[in-house]
Order: C-alpha cells, then structure tokens, then sequence
C-alpha cells in the first residue's frame, strides 16, 4: 500500500471543552506520527471559526481530509473516525 502524504491533508476541528473531541485529538496525533500532514483547529478561535466555516463544519469533532488545493475528498462530521478510515483516504 502506498500512501500519498505529501498531496493530501487532515484537518482536525475541535473544541477545548468538547466531551467528544479527546478521540479525535488522539487519531491526529498518531496520524503525526505516520507523517502526515495535520491541521488542528479550535473553532472557538477565529481563524478556526472561519476554516470550519469554509468546509461548513457545524459541530465538533469534525475531520476533513483535503487535497493540496484545498478541495474536500473525505469528511466526517459530528463523529471521530478511527485512524484506518482516514488512511484510506491516502491510498492510491
């Protein structure tokens, strides 16, 4: 399996006090690991208010896999997927 870090991305919305969002930010962390790259953002900071507002994302955790130009290829929204869904995503 060959894995396209470099052309793809994960962005990872949270919130600090979030019940839901320590899973999310566990997988985001592994995902470091792998060597992909990962954006985190608070949306209660503004400019992650404004990227969730882009990718109209409502709700917390949210993560949303996007390609070097920006452009949605998979999302999960309200929900934490595990690692190997988003893994998937790098798959040629």
């Amino acid at each position: 399996m060959k894995l396209e870090y470099q052309t793809k991305l994960v962005k990872f919305f949270t919130k600090e006090n979030c019940p839901n969002c320590p899973p999310a930010k566990e997988v985001a962390k592994e995902l470091l690991k792998r060597g992909i790259i990962v954006q985190q953002f608070d949306i209660d900071s503004i400019d992650g208010r404004a990227e969730a507002m882009f990718y109209d994302v409502m709700g917390t955790p949210s993560t949303v896999v996007v390609d070097k130009e920006g452009n949605e290829l998979m999302s999960w929204r309200g929900k934490t997927p595990d690692r190997q869904a988003i893994l998937h995503a790098f798959e040629e």
